[in-house]
């Protein structure tokens, strides 16, 4: 993936009528994810992930809230993009070896489908700093554990 900025979308819903509103961020072949997860950020404003997977792909579609912030890296070319006040309907996709670091506001909620089954003994999350785990400022170039 060259072009980071085709990471990120936004989607309306698939579906609309006076009974429920059918979302469908993903519509096509699934063959390749094999784990959903489901993220209820309940507690305050704090940067998850900074940390990339060397096998696992993934897609995060946000549901309630808002990502507040989120920086991405290929970790290999150090291309670099931020977004901010990403809202219901946003999807990511996050390839192999690409960085990623959000701030979930409170009271937000995210799917996420991941391509590899989670491992306990191989967690495939290496760290990579991207957002200051206290400030959540962005870090100017990454660290690498």
């Amino acid at each position: 993936m060259d072009n980071l900025e085709t990471l990120v979308t936004t989607v309306g819903p698939a579906n609309t009528d006076s009974r429920r509103i059918i979302w469908e961020p993903v519509n096509g072949d699934m063959g390749k994810f094999c784990r959903l997860n489901f993220f209820d950020w309940t507690g305050q404003e704090a940067p998850g992930g900074n940390h990339y997977h060397e096998r696992n792909e993934e897609v995060f579609f946000v549901t309630q809230g808002e990502i507040s912030k989120m920086v991405i890296e290929n970790i290999d070319t150090k291309e670099r993009h931020r977004w901010k006040h990403l809202g219901v309907g946003t999807v990511i996709h996050m390839p192999v070896r690409h960085a990623h670091a959000l701030v979930l506001a409170p009271g937000s909620k995210m799917i996420a489908l991941c391509s590899q089954p989670f491992d306990e003994n191989d967690k495939d999350m290496p760290v990579y700093m991207l957002l200051d785990k206290k400030t959540g400022e962005e870090i100017p170039q990454a660290v690498a554990a």
